[in-house]
C-alpha cells in the first residue's frame, strides 16, 4: 500500500491518493488552483470556485504511475444555470494491480492481489455578487484491497473572490487578483479495511492568482497557494500558465519539491491537455481532454431577460390594446347619450376623439356625419342658418353623398341670402367666407366677412360670423402661446418659434405676441450654437440626467419593471425617465417610456385634456422622433382643436 500513496506527493502516506485533485491544467501549476478553481476540475481543489463556471464541461483523464497496473482516470462535469448556481460531478477511480502479499518480515505468503479505490464527488457553487462565489462538496470514497472493503464519506467548502474590487479598489490591477480558501474533510471521510480506522486529515488551502494581458494575444497567470494538512507541515505551491496563442498555452509549476509542466492545445470548444510530474520514484504523464459546449452563463441571462421582457412587452401591447379599446367603447357609449340628449356639439366633440385615437374604426365617419347633418337640422330650425350651414358643409366634408346634407344647405344658404338681400357677389363671398370657416383657414374666414361688412354693412348673419371667427383666432392664438412657453420650459427652442409664427399670422395684434416673442429670442441668444440640439432636447429632461453605472442603470430599470407589473405605472415611469436620462440606449426603456406616454396622452384626450394629450405624445417624440403613432396622434389633436374651437365659433 505504500507504493501509490508514495507516489502521490510527500505526505508519509497518512493521506487518501484522492487527497488532491486532478485536472491537467491544475496539476500542471503545481497545484496552485485554490484562486482559480474556473473549470470542472475546481470542484476538487476549491468547490466555491464552481460558480465562476461559465459553460457546461466535461473533462476526462488518465494518469499511468509506475508501468501497467498502476494508474488513475477520471470524469468531471460542470453544469451551470445562471438562475440556480453550478452543480459539479466527478468520478475518480484509482487502481494497482498485481500487489504480493506479505507478511510482517516481507516474505510472500499469497498470490497476488489489486487495490482499487473509488471517489465520487457532487459538488455545487454560487456566486455572490459579481465578487465572491461560495461552495461546498460531498464526497463518497470506496476502497477494495485483498478482499476487505471501505467506505466513508467527506465534506468540503470554498470561497473564491476579488479581495480588491470587494473592497472598493478601482484601479485596472484590482480586477486581475483573485484570492481562493478551501477547508477539505471538514467532514473526515474515515476509512476501515481490517482493524484500525484510518481518517483522512482536515485539510486548508489558501492562495492568491494574477490574471494578466500581453498584448492583444498572449495571456499570463501566476498563481500561488499554502497548504496545511492537520498533522503535518505547511506546503507551498506555485505555477504559471502562459497562453502564447489562444490555441496553445504553457504551464509549470511547483507541487511542493517536485517540479511539474503542461501544455495545452485548443480548438474551438475542445482542449487537449498533457503534464508531466517530476515525482520521487519515478515520472508521471498525465493526458486529458476537456469539452466545453453551449452559451455561456452571462448569454443564457441576457437570453432569459430579453424572453422576460418580450413576455412583458406582450402584456403591456396587450394592456395597452384593451385600454385603448375601452376608452373608444366608453366615448362612443357618451356620445349617444349626448345626440340623444340633444347635445349635439358634445357628441361631435366624443366621435372626434374617437377618430383621433383610432382613425381606422369602422362607421365613425359616418356617425360623424350623421351628427354635423342633424345639428345643422337643429340650427335650421333655430333659424341661425349661418351655424347650420357650416355643420352642413361639416357633414358633406364627410360624406360627399349625404343628400339631406347638401338639400340642408341648399336651403340654408338660400334663407340666408334672403334674410340679408344679398347680390349675386355678395352672395358668392359670403358662400367662401363660410367655407373658410368651415375648414378651419380662420384668417381667410376673417377678411371675407369684413369685406361682406364693408359692402353691405346691416348683414346680420355676416357680423355674427365674423364675431364668432374673431373668438376662434383669440382662443387659437392664447391655446398657441400656452403652448409656446411649454416649449421653451422644455428647451425646444425651434418648436416654440414655429408655434409663435403660427399665432402672429392668426393675429399679429394679439396681447401676449410681445412678451411671447422676447423670451424666444432670450432662448435662441442663449445657445446660439445649439438651438438643433435644444430643439431635440428630451420632454423628460430639462437638464442632462446623471452618469449612472451599469449597475445602477440596470437596479432602476428591473425597478420600473416590477412597478408596472405591479400596476405602479406612476413609479414606473419615474425610474424608467431616470434610465433614459442617463443612457437611452439602455435595453427597451425607450420603448416602455413611448409607450406609456403614448397610454397617457390617450387617456388624457379621451378626457378633452387635449394640451396635456399633446404634452405626452410631445415627450413621445422626444424619446422616439421617427415614431409615425405619436406623430399622428399629434395631428389630429390639433385638428381636434380646431374643430372644438369651429363649432359655432365658441365652443
Amino acid at each position: 500500500m505504500l507504493l501509490p500513496v508514495s507516489a502521490r506527493g510527500q505526505d508519509g502516506g497518512s493521506r487518501s491518493v484522492f487527497a488532491e485533485g486532478v485536472g491537467n491544467r491544475a496539476v500542471a501549476m503545481g497545484g496552485a488552483f485554490s484562486a482559480l478553481s474556473d473549470d470542472a476540475s475546481g470542484l476538487l481543489w476549491n468547490p466555491g470556485g464552481l460558480g465562476r463556471v461559465q459553460r457546461l464541461q466535461f473533462e476526462a483523464g488518465q494518469s499511468s504511475y509506475f508501468g501497467p497496473g498502476t494508474g488513475e482516470s477520471y470524469l468531471l462535469a460542470a453544469m451551470p444555470n445562471w438562475r440556480w448556481g453550478v452543480i459539479g460531478l466527478s468520478l475518480r477511480h484509482y487502481g494497482v494491480q498485481d500487489i504480493d502479499q506479505r507478511d510482517d518480515r516481507n516474505f510472500v505468503v499469497a498470490g497476488p492481489t489489486s487495490d482499487s479505490q473509488t471517489e465520487v464527488t457532487l459538488g455545487y457553487g454560487r456566486g455572490l455578487g459579481s465578487f465572491l462565489s461560495l461552495g461546498g462538496a460531498l464526497r463518497a470514497r470506496h476502497q477494495s484491497l485483498a478482499g476487505y472493503s471501505a467506505s466513508g464519506f467527506g465534506v468540503d467548502l470554498g470561497i473564491t473572490g476579488q479581495p480588491w474590487l470587494a473592497l472598493g479598489r478601482d484601479e485596472p490591477w484590482a480586477e486581475d487578483v483573485t484570492w481562493g480558501f478551501a477547508l477539505a474533510n471538514v467532514v473526515r471521510p474515515s476509512m476501515r479495511l481490517d482493524r484500525e480506522t484510518v481518517p483522512d486529515p482536515t485539510t486548508l488551502r489558501t492562495g492568491f492568482a494574477w490574471h494578466h494581458m500581453i498584448g492583444a494575444v498572449r495571456t499570463l497567470v501566476v498563481a500561488a497557494d499554502l497548504e496545511r494538512a492537520a498533522g503535518m507541515g505547511a506546503r507551498l505551491h506555485a505555477g504559471a500558465e502562459l497562453g502564447i496563442i489562444p490555441e496553445f498555452t504553457l504551464r509549470a509549476g511547483l507541487d511542493g519539491r517536485a517540479m511539474t509542466a503542461g501544455t495545452g492545445f485548443h480548438w474551438r470548444d475542445l482542449s487537449f491537455d498533457y503534464t508531466y510530474e517530476a515525482r520521487a520514484l519515478d515520472a508521471v504523464h498525465r493526458v486529458g481532454l476537456c469539452y466545453a459546449l453551449g452559451r455561456t452563463v452571462g448569454e443564457t441571462r441576457a437570453a432569459a431577460e430579453q424572453g422576460e421582457e418580450r413576455r412583458l412587452e406582450v402584456r403591456m401591447t396587450d394592456l395597452f390594446q384593451r385600454r385603448q379599446s375601452d376608452q373608444i367603447d366608453s366615448l362612443l357609449a357618451r356620445s349617444e347619450d349626448r345626440r340623444a340628449a340633444g347635445d349635439f356639439d358634445g357628441a361631435l366633440e366624443l366621435l372626434g376623439t374617437v377618430a383621433a385615437l383610432d382613425p381606422g374604426r369602422p362607421g365613425i365617419a359616418a356617425k360623424q356625419a350623421a351628427g354635423q347633418r342633424e345639428q345643422g337640422l337643429a340650427l335650421e330650425r333655430a333659424g341661425d342658418f349661418p351655424a347650420a350651414i357650416v355643420a352642413f358643409g361639416g357633414a358633406l366634408s364627410l360624406a360627399p353623398d349625404d343628400s339631406a346634407a347638401a338639400a340642408g344647405s341648399a336651403r340654408c344658404r338660400a334663407e340666408s341670402d334672403a334674410r340679408a338681400l344679398r347680390s349675386a357677389t355678395t352672395r358668392q363671398m359670403f358662400a367662401a367666407a363660410l367655407d373658410a370657416f368651415g375648414g378651419d383657414r380662420l384668417p381667410a374666414a376673417r377678411d371675407g366677412f369684413q369685406r361682406i361688412l364693408g359692402l353691405v354693412p346691416e348683414d346680420q348673419d355676416a357680423s355674427t360670423m365674423l364675431r364668432r371667427t374673431n373668438e376662434a383666432i383669440a382662443k387659437r392664438v392664447a391655446g398657441l402661446l400656452r403652448e409656446t412657453a411649454r416649449s421653451l420650459e422644455g428647451g425646444r427652442t425651434d418648436e416654440a418659434t414655429e408655434l409663435l409664427d403660427q399665432a402672429t399670422a392668426l393675429d399679429p395684434q394679439a396681447a401676449g405676441l410681445v412678451a411671447a416673442r422676447g423670451a424666444v429670442s432670450r432662448a435662441q441668444a442663449a445657445t446660439p450654437a445649439g438651438r438643433a440640439a435644444a430643439a431635440a432636447k428630451p420632454a423628460p429632461r430639462a437638464a442632462a440626467g446623471p452618469a449612472l453605472s451599469t449597475k445602477e442603470l440596470e437596479l432602476l430599470y428591473r425597478r420600473g419593471m416590477t412597478a408596472m407589473q405591479q400596476g405602479r405605472s406612476d413609479d414606473a415611469l419615474r425610474f424608467w425617465e431616470i434610465v433614459w436620462s442617463s443612457d437611452p440606449r439602455y435595453a427597451q426603456v425607450s420603448d416602455y417610456l413611448k409607450r406609456e406616454y403614448l397610454t397617457r396622452g390617450m387617456e388624457a384626450f379621451a378626457r378633452g385634456q387635449l394640451d396635456e394629450a399633446s404634452a405626452f405624445w410631445r415627450r413621445a417624440l422626444a424619446v422616439d422622433p421617427t415614431d409615425a403613432k405619436a406623430a399622428g396622434y399629434l395631428e389630429r389633436a390639433q385638428k381636434q382643436k380646431s374643430r372644438t374651437r369651429q363649432i359655432l365659433g365658441s365652443n
